[in-house]
C-alpha cells in the first residue's frame, strides 16, 4: 500500500509538474501565437487599407479612361466639325476668286467701252459745238439779212 501510495504521490507530483510544465508551455506558446496574432492583425489591417487604396485608384483610373475617352470622342468632333468648315471656307475662297477675275474682266471691258465712248463723246461734242457756231453764225447771217431785205 505504501508502496502505491508512494507511486500515486510520484504520479500526483508529476502531473502536477506536468501541469505546471503545460501551462508555462500554454503561457509561452499562447504568448508567441498572440505576438503572431497581433502581427497578423496588424499585417491583415495594412492590407485591407491597401487594398481599399488599390480599388480607389482603379476607380479614378477607370473614370479618367472615360474621361479621356469622351474628351477624345469629343476632339475628333471637334476636327471633323474644323476640317469641314475649312473645306467650306476654301470652296468659297475659290468662288470669290473666280468672282473677282469676273469681274476683273467685266471691268476691264466696261473701260474699254468707257474709253470708246468717250471718245464718241468728245467727237460728237466737237461737232455739236462746231453745230452750234453754225447755227450762231447762220442766225447771226439772217439778222444782218433781215434789215436788208426790208
Amino acid at each position: 500500500k505504501q508502496e502505491l501510495q508512494a507511486t500515486n504521490f510520484k504520479v500526483k507530483s508529476m502531473r502536477t509538474e506536468m501541469d505546471g510544465l503545460d501551462s508555462l508551455i500554454d503561457e509561452k506558446v499562447n504568448r508567441a501565437v498572440e505576438l503572431l496574432h497581433l502581427r497578423h492583425d496588424e499585417l491583415s489591417q495594412k492590407h485591407f487599407f491597401a487594398n481599399r487604396a488599390l480599388e480607389d485608384q482603379c476607380k479614378a483610373s477607370l473614370e479618367q479612361e472615360k474621361q479621356l475617352d469622351r474628351l477624345s470622342i469629343f476632339q475628333k468632333k471637334l476636327k471633323k466639325q474644323h476640317s469641314e468648315r475649312l473645306q467650306y471656307l476654301q470652296q468659297g475662297a475659290l468662288q470669290l476668286q473666280q468672282l473677282l477675275a469676273e469681274n476683273v474682266d467685266k471691268v476691264g471691258k466696261e473701260a474699254f467701252k468707257l474709253e470708246c465712248t468717250k471718245g464718241m463723246v468728245s467727237r460728237l461734242h466737237s461737232r455739236v459745238d462746231q453745230t452750234l457756231r453754225a447755227q450762231t453764225c447762220f442766225e447771226n447771217w439772217q439778222k444782218d439779212l433781215k434789215p436788208k431785205i426790208q
